[in-house]
């Protein structure tokens, strides 16, 4: 027979391991969105320029002048977050399987390590974008 303690034990051990599960994917869905921010407030030329190509309106070009004094803290949750999703899905696949929970989350764990790494590039590219930014005006302009 299976006591009541031993039910709400497993049920403790899986509610902990879907926790451990989605952690990584909240803080690296919360980088990748700040991290499109600070590339949205450090662009004032590149993507004004494409929006104004497919008829964007004055309105949006005004957003970039608002989102332009978000950059820093943009960068900081995004680096902030994506740090910790990376600690937490290194932290996870520390964790042995125990007995009472399910070790079935290589799908999960996949998914979880592709958003924290799309993450990291958004954010690596929002950091430089200082420097990408003269680039493509070369390229538009066709001097490259």
């Amino acid at each position: 027979m299976t006591s009541t303690n031993d039910v709400t034990s497993v049920e403790d051990a899986k509610s902990e391991a879907n926790e451990q599960t989605s952690a990584p994917k909240v803080l690296g869905g919360l980088a990748a969105f700040a991290g499109i921010g600070a590339i949205l407030a450090s662009s004032c030329c590149v993507l004004p320029l494409l929006l104004a190509a497919v008829g964007a309106s004055a309105g949006v070009f005004g957003a970039f002048q608002t989102l332009t004094e978000w950059r820093i803290p943009l960068l900081s949750v995004a680096g902030v977050s994506i740090l910790g999703g990376w600690f937490t899905w290194w932290k996870k696949r520390n964790v042995d399987c125990s007995s009472m929970s399910s070790c079935s989350t290589s799908t999960t764990t996949n998914k979880s390590v592709t958003l924290l790494s799309v993450s990291s590039l958004i954010i690596v590219l929002g950091l430089s974008w200082d420097y990408i930014e003269p680039l493509l005006l070369k390229i538009i302009k066709g001097h490259i």
